[in-house]
């Protein structure tokens, strides 16, 4: 089996490579998804709940579930609290991670997409990655889109990303600046390649 990671920064267009992947019939670890879903798992709950009651304020709506926005303005404030949020986050999203390729074994080629990749030094676990890049001005376009995110968020949130693009390990760099089609192709003529 191959195990390829998708990766870049905010905005570089990971959820349009892991859309294109699904519809072509692969299957794909998406992180943010998998991290939207934990939020609602009572372990992960208390242990936010432990770390961050007394920080955050509004950290619980009425309904029980967590305001991610509250608890994402926080710790995008402070880099060792965004540590602490993704240590205790990290450590579930690993066991889904391992239920899914448990799942999926008899498959050729599996895709994962880890925004972290090279932060958490995870590219070592990977036969190949993809990494995505585009410029300063689209990136600031296609995230402002996203509800809840403001100019002073995004940037706090930039503070926090490095660019990888030169790192050794990349298989495929792929500028999302260009058309959605040229994108598709490039992506697909690579995985063609590996089959």
């Amino acid at each position: 089996m191959k195990k390829i990671a998708i990766t870049g920064n905010i905005g570089s267009g990971k959820t349009t490579i892991s859309d294109i992947l699904l519809k072509a019939g692969y299957k794909v670890f998406q992180c943010d998804k998998e991290i939207s879903n934990l939020y609602l798992v009572k372990n992960l709950k208390n242990e936010i709940k432990n770390t961050f009651e007394n920080k955050v304020k509004n950290l619980f709506f009425k309904n029980g579930r967590i305001n991610k926005i509250a608890l994402s303005d926080y710790v995008f404030s402070s880099s060792m609290q965004l540590r602490r949020l993704e240590k205790i986050i990290y450590y579930y999203l690993e066991i889904t991670k391992k239920d899914f390729l448990e799942k999926n074994k008899k498959k050729e080629i599996l895709f994962f997409d880890i925004p972290l990749l090279f932060e958490k030094k995870l590219e070592d676990e990977y036969d190949f990655i993809i990494y995505l890049f585009l410029n300063k001005e689209n990136q600031k376009k296609r995230v402002l889109k996203r509800k809840n995110m403001s100019e002073v968020k995004l940037k706090k949130i930039l503070k926090n990303q490095k660019n990888f693009s030169k790192s050794k390990k990349i298989s495929l760099l792929i500028d999302t600046n260009k058309k959605k089609v040229e994108v598709k192709q490039t992506l697909l003529e690579f995985i063609q390649k590996l089959s």
